[in-house]
């Protein structure tokens, strides 16, 4: 007998195997639509349960931590896929630029120099070494990173580089 949603028993053999280890380490599931449209991705360490409605699966709940649980049909769902959510193996973080300090907050950069600085020379460049922008900072600036394109990044501020995935 054929399944009506053959990628199931998948979905059902990694929540399975799913490890608290495994959520600790950033993993996450994404659930596309059967319409290709925006996918549903959320942390597994945020996930309190993961279910299938029974006795038949006719929908799939991801039950928060905190929050409410969000009730998917299975017959909108295209694929459901657990990954890393950085799988680039670069860590966005905070990074200490001789005084200078960047932060990132989803895809706005916030950088800050040091009050000595009279003036910061900023680069941005992509993994091909195109300049994407330049500037120069006398004080807070912020990036919006929402308008490149998926990659690699290097933003270099004087002397120091910080390297980030967009």
């Amino acid at each position: 007998m054929k399944s009506k949603y053959p990628w199931l028993l998948s979905a059902a053999a990694a929540l399975f195997f799913a490890t608290p280890q495994a959520q600790a380490d950033g993993f996450v599931v994404e659930v596309t639509p059967a319409d290709g449209s925006q996918a549903l991705t959320m942390q597994l360490d945020a996930l309190a349960r993961i279910s299938f409605a029974s006795p038949v699966p006719e929908s799939l709940t991801l039950t928060p931590v905190e929050g409410t649980p969000t009730t998917l049909p299975l017959d909108k769902i295209g694929r459901i896929a657990f990954r890393l959510a950085d799988e680039t193996g670069i860590t966005d973080q905070t990074a200490a630029l001789t005084g200078t300090t960047v932060t990132r907050e989803g895809n706005i950069l916030h950088i800050t120099p040091a009050t000595a600085l009279a003036a910061l020379p900023l680069s941005l460049y992509s993994a091909d070494g195109r300049l994407v922008e330049s500037l120069t900072a006398s004080g807070p600036v912020t990036i919006d990173l929402g308008t490149l394109p998926t990659g690699v990044y290097l933003l270099k501020a004087g002397a120091a580089s910080w390297k980030f995935a967009r």
